[in-house]
């Protein structure tokens, strides 16, 4: 195994050198009044305030920098797991900080559910175990459920505030993403450092997390999974947030909608890959539907667009692949842990985003993404607030997403979002001036309605489901 680790490291490192010894040429947007003589100047520094001629040459660059970044932690981290194991593990730990540190990272708290349960523990400890076992449970419930405030709420109030919620948030969200990634800003400047906006996304969500931790730990259930489980989901979940954001240089932004709304193929093949997970008749139909509708929108906006090449559609299309595949094994990796560590919303959000940090400075400073983001902030005050309200509403959208989900299950919240997809992709065309072929519109109308199929699908099974327990009948494939 660690061969392997160190062998891929060596190639990954080989081909970061390749892509360092060509040069990338970048060219600077400047006023029409700034040109002489009809040309204009060409600049060969990267910068995050120059549009990128060779996209793909940097983003080969770019991709292969994270991975080294994720080696960076993961490959000491997992010499020193071996080792701390080798030794003997918690069994043989002392009280210093430093062993109390690798026991949190590395075997988290002990799972007191199988002491409960052996009869042949002590009496006295499982006495002692039983009234914590029970407060943790019904503080989990309060917690994830959203608290004594919401119970008093009327459900019809509590669904609306979810959809208000999710709809503001990320309705506002992707106008502010497409216009930091696809406009220029004064002087004809636009920003290209990916990078740096999934920092400043990370480090807002991980202070609303944290804070809200800190202000309701004496109602958080204990935290019991080690923290190194969360670096994979972190890691995917920044894969994603970055290939989303580069998507935009390639596609527009109705693509990219669209793309997220096709996400149910690559989460039923990680789900089969990661959970083992078996699926139902209609949920293969609709992901052909889905396939269906894509290539006749993704084939509208080629002969709507003449400045779309053939290269940046491939491009584009692979990037988006890989968005949804990162953020396919995110969604499968964080079920996982939830359903092994029974943790709260906010401890996951707390723990993903943590690592994501981490993995993103470190990014930042290999690059040099720091200076050139926070120069490009001060040059462009509209930017920082655009950055800032970007950052804010995909935290307070994540905290959405958790109460939804908690409160109403996956079929609410499946049907708001997708609601808020179908909204983005309008509100895009309207502000942006996309234009949207018949045969578009027709493979948008096909995507959407095979999501419509999936979820009265997922939902008459559900409804089988229950009428079976209580009928003894079989629930439908």
């Amino acid at each position: 195994m660690a061969r392997c680790v160190r062998s891929i490291v060596g190639v990954l490192a080989m081909l970061l050198v390749m892509a360092e010894a060509f040069p990338v040429e970048t060219v600077e947007e400047v006023p029409e009044d700034a040109v002489e003589g009809g040309k204009s100047v060409v600049s060969v520094a990267p910068s995050p305030t120059k549009k990128v001629e060779n996209l793909p040459l940097t983003l080969l660059y770019d991709l292969i920098r994270n991975f080294l970044t994720v080696a960076v932690i993961y490959i000491p981290g997992y010499f020193m797991k071996r080792r701390y194991f080798a030794r003997g593990g918690p069994s043989t730990d002392g009280p210093g900080r430093w062993s109390a540190l690798q026991r949190l990272c590395f075997v988290g708290r002990p799972d007191i559910s199988n002491v409960l349960r052996d009869p042949e523990s002590p009496s006295l400890l499982r006495s002692s175990l039983e009234q914590p076992q029970q407060q943790t449970s019904s503080s989990f419930s309060r917690v994830a459920g959203g608290g004594d405030w919401a119970e008093r709420m009327p459900p019809w109030l509590m669904v609306g505030l979810c959809f208000f919620g999710l709809q503001l948030s990320y309705l506002v969200w992707g106008v502010v993403q497409e216009k930091i990634i696809t406009r220029a800003y004064d002087g004809g400047e636009r920003f290209s450092d990916s990078q740096f906006l999934v920092f400043m996304n990370r480090i807002i969500a991980f202070i609303i997390s944290g804070m809200y931790l800190l202000l309701t730990r004496h109602r958080q259930p204990p935290h019991r999974a080690p923290y190194y489980k969360y670096l994979f989901a972190s890691f995917s979940n920044t894969m994603s947030s970055w290939l989303q954001y580069e998507a935009l240089k390639y596609v527009s932004f109705p693509t990219q909608i669209l793309a997220k709304a096709s996400k149910v193929i690559p989460v039923m093949l990680m789900g089969k890959v990661v959970s083992g997970k078996t699926y139902a008749k209609y949920q293969y139909i609709s992901a052909a539907i889905i396939s269906i509708g894509m290539v006749i929108f993704l084939n509208s906006r080629r002969t709507a667009d003449s400045s779309m090449t053939s290269i940046s559609t491939v491009v584009g299309l692979a990037v988006l692949v890989g968005y949804m595949v990162c953020d396919s094994f995110t969604v499968n990796w964080q079920d996982r842990l939830s359903r092994e560590y029974r943790m709260t919303s906010m401890q996951m959000m707390f723990g993903v985003n943590l690592f994501s940090v981490i993995l993103t400075v470190i990014s930042l400073l290999e690059s040099g993404g720091f200076a050139g983001g926070f120069r490009f902030a001060a040059a462009h005050v509209e930017f920082l607030r655009d950055v800032l309200l970007l950052s804010v509403t995909s935290a307070v959208g994540q905290l959405f997403i958790y109460f939804t989900i908690q409160r109403f299950g996956p079929l609410v919240f499946t049907i708001i979002m997708t609601v808020r997809q179908a909204c983005s992709i309008l509100l895009s065309c309207f502000i942006y001036g996309h234009s949207v072929k018949p045969a578009g519109v027709f493979g948008v109308t096909l995507v959407f309605l095979a999501v419509a199929f999936e979820i009265f699908a997922r939902h008459r099974r559900s409804q089988a489901a229950v009428n079976a327990e209580r009928g003894g009948k079989k629930t439908p494939k």
